[in-house]
């Protein structure tokens, strides 16, 4: 999916990728912070952008671990607007997987697809997708 978070000189990132301050103002290319800002940041988007959303449209949310859990917050935090990935255009795949506990098992797989950016098969998102299925079936 080319749905990825766009590239440092498309949109200035931060941190750990994040794209906007906790107030909405985008972040500027040039903008430093510390790794501990980076890390509130980053848990600030998880807790209040990603989880809530995962929980209010994935149907098998509470059925699933925390490490199947983690496995799709880490995949939704490293995708552009991922955390609403769950029944969209693009992500069939995944979403069959995860909205069915029988389906459970063809999760590690469908994230494997997503390893695309603009086409192109990147390694990083082959390491991450592959990581993020290891952790899926922990």
């Amino acid at each position: 999916s080319s749905d990825l978070f766009p590239s440092h000189d498309k949109c200035a990132t931060i941190g750990k990728g994040t794209t906007t301050y906790r107030d909405g103002t985008p972040v500027k290319k040039g903008d430093k912070i510390t790794k501990e800002e980076a890390d509130i940041l980053t848990q600030d988007f998880i807790d209040t952008k990603i989880i809530p959303r995962l929980q209010e449209t994935i149907p098998t949310w509470n059925e699933m671990t925390l490490n199947q859990q983690s496995a799709l917050i880490s995949f939704a935090y490293n995708m552009k607007n991922g955390q609403n990935f769950y029944g969209r255009k693009g992500f069939e795949t995944l979403t069959k997987a995860v909205s069915s506990i029988k389906n459970f098992k063809d999760v590690p797989n469908a994230l494997k697809l997503y390893n695309k950016s603009d086409g192109k098969v990147l390694k990083g998102l082959v390491r991450r997708r592959k990581a993020e299925a290891a952790l899926w079936s922990k």
